[in-house]
């Protein structure tokens, strides 16, 4: 996969979860012996969705040690934050007043990712009034995580080019 992270929302908006978890099993159950194989079914559970599946399969792995620990905790960051970008996103929905809303914004806009579009399906009552501002803001924290990501390999600098099969 050589954006996880875009493949794995793909799957998840066209509700392929099942897609997903099949590949993430293949990954880490039958390459036991290829520690990349098994990072990269980390890496993908990380950029999922919460559910009891990736609950396990990220406590499966809690204890590892070298490379798999490594995809472990990039995948554990990652899927924390989608997890409290919902709880912030609940609070803006759920503001009384326009200044609860906008620092309740300003908490979200720092951890949450792509995953939004799946659950984002009610806005808050504040949100067109900013809604320009918002939509900017996300789309620039878009970029720059994709700019970032595309130099990571399971949470670590990229290696030189020369290192990588296919130069990458």
């Amino acid at each position: 996969m050589k954006n996880s992270a875009t493949e794995v929302l793909n799957a998840l908006y066209f509700n392929n979860q099942a897609l997903i978890e099949d590949y993430v099993k293949i990954k880490i159950k039958i390459n036991v012996k290829a520690p990349s194989e098994i990072a990269r079914g980390i890496m993908v559970t990380g950029f999922s969705d919460q559910n009891e599946f990736n609950d396990k399969v990220l406590e499966n792995f809690e204890d590892t040690k070298g490379l798999t620990n490594y995809a472990y905790n990039a995948a554990k960051y990652v899927y924390k934050r989608n997890f409290w970008s919902k709880i912030w996103f609940k609070k803006m929905r759920e503001a009384e007043n326009i200044e609860s809303f906008w620092c309740y914004f300003q908490l979200f806009k720092k951890i949450v990712d792509k995953r939004y579009i799946l659950w984002n399906d009610e806005k808050p009552e504040y949100f067109d009034q900013f809604e320009f501002m918002i939509n900017d803001q996300l789309k620039n924290r878009f970029k720059r995580q994709e700019s970032k990501r595309s130099k990571k390999l399971f949470g670590l600098e990229l290696p030189n080019s020369v290192f990588i099969k296919n130069g990458r």
